[in-house]
């Protein structure tokens, strides 16, 4: 059984709009601007900081991943998208749909500062 954990952080899903101008300039707006991102999903989750071995395999993958995001299955969230938790932002690095069951999903992430 794959452990989900308690679900009780809220995550916000965004996606960067590839149409996001600056409306004086008309230039792309930087990541940094928070116009450049719009909502894909939302849902509850755990959000689990990674420790001792789990951080160190990790390192394997991502050489910054600190966090992992995991709930049920949402299909189309990609490593192009960014997770938002109580106003603290997260890149996601590595996507897992765990077991190939789509009933788990799994991200690694690393938080912006």
């Amino acid at each position: 059984m794959i452990r989900m954990g308690n679900r009780n952080v809220w995550v916000v899903i965004e996606r960067r709009d590839p149409d996001a101008k600056d409306p004086d300039s008309g230039e792309p707006l930087p990541d940094e601007d928070p116009r450049a991102w719009v909502t894909f999903t939302e849902f509850f989750a755990s959000v689990e900081p990674l420790r001792g071995r789990e951080f160190w395999d990790s390192q394997q993958v991502q050489a910054e991943v600190s966090h992992t995001i995991r709930t049920y299955y949402v299909p189309g969230i990609t490593p192009a998208m960014r997770a938002k938790v109580d106003g603290r932002v997260f890149n996601i690095e590595v996507v897992r749909n765990l077991k190939e069951e789509n009933r788990v999903l799994e991200m690694l992430v690393t938080e912006r500062v």
